[in-house]
């Protein structure tokens, strides 16, 4: 089988993350199905699980980034390639090596299997065929019912939980906390930064029925946060560390990172080096100066919130020109809330995803909100920016994933 058979093999299945709709998830089928390829899931290295609502692509890269060796990294969603999700060494899976492994898994599979399970399935394959010594994994969604969650993960990361998937995952934080706090398991250390009361009650209560240690980190020890072109510096309990992740919100992250690498006893040089070496894509990235053009993959109130606060410190603009599509079960009019008073002018653009909301409806919820646009197609808006905007202006593509992975296809294929 070559990359693309696997591919379209893969995408003959169900997709939840482009269901409308809310779903039942079972890991009682999917422990079952592990089974039949002899339970790579307990083959992997020590199992690391991050949950959130925000950071937790950033923590879990920049773990990665710190262990540096014997490491593989699962991560959701992919901006360009489906291969950028399951890396070694901070390297993606090669074509070959991800063909190779749907050719194992394609025999036993049928149609009750999702996508998210199967590249799930396949990362822990990998990890084990590497003989990984750590092995990072990034929850898809929610925490308990999630298909990463199969594994006994004796450290636990939960970044910021807030309002999100709430169709899914329930409309209160309590339901939500709940959910993304079903990661934790007997026995194990539970980390986590700052939270709202209900949600770190959840967290704490969980923690004590399994057992485990909660250790939650303060912000305390933080002091000299100074954010520039070329990323974030700071100081930690008395230590210097720069990552090169733009907004003070990756510092809250980077804590989280460096809290889990001491429970694995990685030397402090090593978690600095490591640190200052992240690389990852979408978030605060900025593709060009003069003008500005910046694509970020916020897609809820908090990380929009964290994105402008991040560009209205260290990018001198005077126009912003927005490039917006959404999922329809996102609070648009929180995002629009945030949004609108910096906007000059926005392009409400279709991508090709069905849980999209369409441009039409996520026009009104602007404009409602005071912000002049239209609505258009993504290379059209493209070109009218490179024939309007100046060397003082800022081209924003913000939204969703999906969104930027879209936009940068474009953008690195011009001509």
């Amino acid at each position: 089988m070559k990359f693309e058979e696997a591919l379209d093999f893969l995408y003959g299945f169900k997709d939840f993350e482009k269901e409308v709709r809310p779903y039942r998830q079972s890991l009682f089928s999917f422990r079952n199905f592990l089974k039949y390829l002899g339970n790579p899931h307990e083959k992997i290295g020590t199992p690391i699980v991050v949950a959130g609502t925000k950071g937790k692509g950033s923590v879990a890269t920049m773990l990665s980034y710190i262990i540096r060796e014997s490491v593989g990294l699962y991560m959701s969603p992919h901006i360009m390639d489906v291969r950028e999700r399951i890396q070694f060494e901070n390297r993606h899976i090669s074509g070959e090596d991800f063909a190779h492994l749907m050719d194992t898994i394609k025999p036993i599979v049928t149609n009750r299997r999702t996508v998210f399970e199967l590249l799930t399935t396949m990362a822990f394959m990998y990890f084990a065929n590497k003989s990984t010594k750590y092995s990072v994994l990034e929850v898809g969604l929610g925490g308990r019912l999630d298909a990463t969650n199969v594994v006994d993960a004796k450290i636990a990361v939960i970044t910021n939980i807030d309002y999100d998937h709430t169709h899914i995952l329930g409309r209160s934080l309590f339901q939500i906390a709940r959910e993304k706090a079903g990661i934790i398991k007997q026995g194990a250390y539970v980390i986590y930064g700052a939270q709202k009361p209900e949600v770190r009650e959840v967290i704490e209560h969980v923690a004590k029925l399994k057992g485990a240690n909660p250790i939650e980190l303060s912000t305390a020890g933080i002091k000299k946060v100074e954010l520039t072109l070329q990323g974030t510096y700071f100081q930690l309990d008395g230590e210097d560390y720069f990552v090169p992740l733009l907004g003070g919100h990756q510092v809250l992250n980077a804590m989280l990172a460096i809290k889990a690498a001491q429970m694995l006893g990685i030397p402090k040089e090593q978690i600095k080096a490591g640190i200052e070496c992240v690389k990852l894509r979408g978030r605060v990235e900025i593709l060009q100066h003069a003008p500005w053009y910046i694509v970020d993959g916020a897609h809820n109130t908090c990380s929009i919130k964290a994105l402008m606060d991040t560009i209205n410190r260290i990018i001198p603009y005077k126009r912003l020109f927005l490039i917006f599509s959404v999922m329809r079960d996102k609070d648009v009019d929180g995002i629009a809330a945030i949004l609108a008073p910096h906007v000059y002018y926005a392009y409400w653009v279709p991508i090709d995803h069905p849980r999209a909301m369409s441009p039409a409806k996520v026009a009104k919820i602007f404009t409602a909100r005071g912000v002049t646009g239209e609505q258009t197609e993504l290379v059209t808006a493209i070109g009218k920016l490179n024939r309007l905007v100046d060397a003082t202006d800022l081209v924003l593509v913000t939204g969703s994933f999906y969104l930027v992975g879209e936009f940068l296809k474009l953008y690195e294929h011009r001509g």
